[in-house]
């Protein structure tokens, strides 16, 4: 990937995490659909009072570490 493939992608100052992956999900070549749920986990552990599971979190971690690593 390029770096202005990469900046172009990335995430902007203004963005929501959720927003940054719909506008993704119209632009970029490669499905979101993966990248959403990363999202919402990591949300969910981050804000949410409640947490998540124990298997969510493991979840959480293999999805990032997949994603990254393509």
């Amino acid at each position: 990937m390029t770096r202005s493939r990469a900046s172009r992608w990335g995430r902007r100052p203004y963005e929501t995490p959720f927003g940054w992956v719909e506008r993704l999900a119209a632009e970029a070549p490669f499905d979101a659909g993966v990248l959403r749920a990363i999202v919402d986990l990591h949300c969910r552990y981050r804000f949410d009072p409640a947490g998540i599971s124990a298997a969510e979190r493991a979840q959480l971690r293999e999805s990032a570490a997949h994603w990254l690593s393509r």
